[in-house]
């Protein structure tokens, strides 16, 4: 009898157990290996719990958090309303450093900013100097730059004059926003011009769009006019031609061709 009762136990607790393998999470498909999902559960689910759960607890974040939201053109608030909620941000970021960084990298995170290149640009941008995070925002500008699809536009021989190619380079907000992107993989990197160099260069090269080439390889020559030269040679050197045949460019007095 006593062992009747115990498989009976036994038998019950199983089907509990798989009952809520079966239903608990959306997560899971018909098909896909049951653990594999409740693995997957397990990495993801708890971590969204806790940010939310970290939200609640601070009021300063869900501060931040409605600063930052309200300084997007998303959200479709007036240029007035804007502007206030940019100021605050600033302000926030200078009054809670650690707690604006927090808020910022979980937008960055999770593609809140995604639907606004230039407000994640410029958050990036005043994120490079909170200090001590100049490492993670490094990597989350560059995983911006090559993230950002900007596909290719015109050819070599449309391109604009030198008078044009020193003007604003488009009113695209993923190029401005790329813009930025860059300002802020320069601002934590502005100690090693080996790297700023070497990736720099890479940026480009992986840059289908001329004009964002144009662009960085113009802010890496305003900001590094000593070794501007020997960047231009490198880009030639690995055609990659930003200038009409015969054109030029004047930076910090310097002339590229």
């Amino acid at each position: 009898m006593k062992n009747i009762v115990i498989i009976s136990l036994v038998s019950i607790a199983i089907g509990f157990s798989i009952s809520k393998i079966f239903f608990s999470s959306k997560e899971i498909h018909s098909g896909r290996d049951v653990a594999t999902a409740l693995t997957k559960k397990n990495l993801i689910k708890p971590e969204k719990v806790e940010l939310k759960k970290e939200i609640k607890r601070s009021p300063e974040t869900l501060h931040i958090t409605k600063s930052i939201l309200n300084a997007s053109s998303f959200f479709k608030k007036n240029q007035i309303e804007r502007d206030i909620a940019t100021d605050e941000v600033r302000q926030h970021i200078a009054n809670n450093p650690e707690e604006s960084y927090s808020v910022i990298k979980t937008l960055f995170k999770n593609g809140t900013l995604d639907t606004d290149p230039i407000l994640k640009g410029s958050l990036l941008v005043e994120a490079a100097f909170i200090k001590g995070k100049e490492n993670e925002v490094r990597e989350m500008a560059l995983e911006a730059i090559y993230a950002e699809n900007i596909p290719k536009e015109k050819k070599l021989s449309e391109l604009a004059t030198e008078n044009d190619i020193n003007k604003e380079y488009s009113d695209d907000p993923k190029i401005l926003g790329m813009a930025q992107y860059y300002d802020a993989f320069m601002a934590t990197t502005r100690g090693n011009e080996g790297q700023l160099f070497d990736q720099s260069i890479e940026i480009i090269e992986n840059q289908p769009n001329i004009k964002v080439q144009r662009l960085i390889a113009k802010k890496f020559l305003e900001n590094f006019p000593k070794i501007g030269p020997e960047f231009w040679e490198t880009l030639k050197r690995k055609n990659i031609e930003l200038i009409p045949p015969g054109g030029k460019i004047t930076i910090k007095g310097i002339s590229y061709q």
